[in-house]
């Protein structure tokens, strides 16, 4: 399974959001998965991991994926 996600910002809170497909062929996603996460870090240049990386394991483990490559 391949996982594009991005995340968007307001505040302290994020939505993020991740679409899977199997196959880089695939003319639509397989599933769409949306989720709101609460206390985001803030923004620190060079820090993505502290940012943006617990929204994206927060909605793969949400949803239960088990993405081979994630997309961002």
């Amino acid at each position: 399974m391949i996982l594009a996600v991005d995340v968007h910002y307001q505040k302290d809170k994020a939505v993020v959001a991740g679409i899977t497909f199997q196959n880089w062929q695939d003319r639509s996603p397989e599933n769409e998965y949306v989720l709101q996460v609460e206390n985001i870090t803030a923004y620190v240049p060079g820090y993505f991991f502290r940012r943006e990386l617990p929204c994206i394991l927060k909605i793969i483990s949400e949803y239960n994926l088990q993405p081979e490559i994630i997309v961002i």
